[in-house]
């Protein structure tokens, strides 16, 4: 008789956190379509002007503008070709429909790796992933996110299956979509998952080649001098939510400038620190411990998104992972579990609390573009939410480390 209200509200207090989530949904959809105002499948727009370029014998990767521009693998051209004989309109909510259905599957595979969930948890996730407003921007504007997240957990799950070679194929596949997912195949060197890594590899030569005889040696050469540029180039607009771009436009206000190229090496080498050390980390993790493994996987994902030199709202759908992890603590009234409602909520509120926090101006002139804005601390929510996010999972690895070194002891 005691137990019933405590479960009410309970229910009343998830009711509430999705009502929350979707308000603020809501208001990320009229910021994206209205304030701002972008069209339907904007960036899909990107990769069929491109593929149409392609397949005229032009470049699709120049003119090189940021944000306009198409900068993925050519094989990315090569899926958006089988969606091309529709026509530019129903390809694209064909292309929608694959990436809701692959982040549907996305979700379906974090619940299934994080292990028994109790149900009204599970429903409280599905609830604020169908809500999750990264999501619906990557819907709205054409993105190609949904895909390769399913992808990226594919193949942990797969390789948690004990089918290698499947998970190596979709790896791959997680590659040429988008460069980042590169990292882990050291992560399954490390895991030592051979055939994995080996898989994912070989395929991503398969897909290469595809890609070099449908589209031309020009189109490959073009697109490793694109990918050279963006691994040294840093894009201070209020769109780029990545940590040299928020620090460079912060650092503005206060009037101090020039200091673009010591912003993207430091997160370079604080990247690369972190990577080392999740990679070193997953190494001495015991072949064993599969909770260990996905939360390492999940770890790594993290520090993944925020590596990025252009961070974009909708890739915080690649927190997806390590934000289950967190809401499917078994205590719910524990710290970990509403360090995830604050992480998922700082994304979620970032449109609202960009639009509305103190504005302040910045003027910047470089020998490139000139930027001017009053956005200065837009995304800054979200990089507190991606550090905080880090800190916790890396914790919680950490804890199991010194529990087993003071058991071992």
């Amino acid at each position: 008789m005691t137990a019933r209200p405590a479960v009410d509200r309970r229910t009343i207090l998830f009711a509430a956190l999705v009502l929350i989530a979707l308000a603020l949904a809501i208001y990320a959809e009229v910021w994206l379509g209205v304030i701002h105002p972008h069209g339907w499948a904007d960036d899909f727009n990107i990769y069929y002007t491109a593929l149409e370029s392609a397949q005229a014998g032009h470049s699709p990767y120049f003119p090189y503008i940021i944000g306009i521009s198409f900068v993925y693998h050519p094989f990315a051209l090569t899926l958006v070709s089988l969606f091309g004989l529709l026509g530019r309109f129903p390809a694209s909510i064909l292309w929608a429909a694959l990436n809701v259905v692959g982040y549907a599957l996305s979700l379906w595979m974090s619940l299934k790796l994080v292990g028994d969930v109790p149900e009204e948890r599970r429903w409280l996730i599905i609830a604020l992933f169908a809500i999750f407003a990264p999501m619906w921007e990557m819907l709205h504007i054409g993105q190609i996110n949904g895909i390769v997240l399913a992808c990226l957990i594919g193949s942990l799950y797969l390789s948690e299956q004990d089918r290698p070679i499947l998970a190596g194929i979709v790896l791959a596949l997680a590659i040429v979509l988008k460069s980042s997912p590169l990292v882990f195949v050291l992560w399954f060197l490390a895991v030592r998952r051979w055939k994995v890594a080996v898989a994912a590899l070989a395929m991503f030569g398969v897909f290469s080649l595809i890609a070099w005889g449908q589209f031309g040696t020009g189109v490959v050469r073009d697109y490793f001098a694109v990918l050279a540029r963006l691994g040294t180039e840093t894009h201070p607009d209020f769109y780029n939510q990545s940590l040299p771009a928020i620090a460079i436009r912060v650092l503005w206000t206060f009037g101090i400038k020039g200091i673009e190229t010591s912003a993207a090496l430091m997160q370079k080498l604080g990247m690369t620190l972190l990577i080392g050390m999740t990679l070193g980390l997953t190494a001495a993790a015991p072949l064993s411990n599969q909770r260990l493994r996905v939360w390492l996987f999940a770890l790594l994902g993290s520090i993944m998104t925020v590596a990025s030199p252009l961070v974009w709202y909708h890739h915080n759908m690649f927190l997806m992972l390590p934000l289950v992890i967190l809401l499917v603590w078994p205590v719910v009234e524990s710290w970990q579990f509403w360090a995830g409602i604050v992480i998922y909520f700082l994304i979620q509120a970032e449109r609202l609390i960009e639009e509305y926090a103190p504005q302040v101006p910045y003027d910047y002139t470089a020998p490139d573009k000139h930027l001017m804005g009053t956005q200065a601390f837009a995304g800054l929510p979200v990089l507190i939410a991606q550090g905080v996010l880090i800190i916790v999972i890396g914790w919680a690895i950490l804890q199991w480390f010194w529990a087993r070194s003071d058991a071992g002891s």
